[in-house]
């Protein structure tokens, strides 16, 4: 994520979920949880066609995928 000035922080132990509830800011940078689904990356036209060319080539697979997993899946 060097490319898009992110840097990130992995927190592996229970108690890190419960610590970053009340801590929003560190050293004057925002803390965000990318697991709660809000987070959107900063993304060019070029990036965002790039994407949108990979969705459409492998629709099949996720489709597929998505099917054969649906009980346990909620989102692919």
């Amino acid at each position: 994520m060097i490319k898009k000035d992110y840097e990130v922080l992995l927190f592996d132990e229970p108690l890190d979920e419960y610590s970053l509830q009340r801590l929003t800011h560190f050293e004057g940078k925002k803390l965000v949880n990318v697991g709660k689904g809000d987070f959107k990356l900063k993304q060019d036209d070029n990036e965002r066609k790039r994407i949108k060319a990979l969705k459409k080539l492998f629709t099949p697979l996720t489709e597929w995928w998505a099917g054969l997993r649906k009980s346990i899946i909620n989102k692919v």
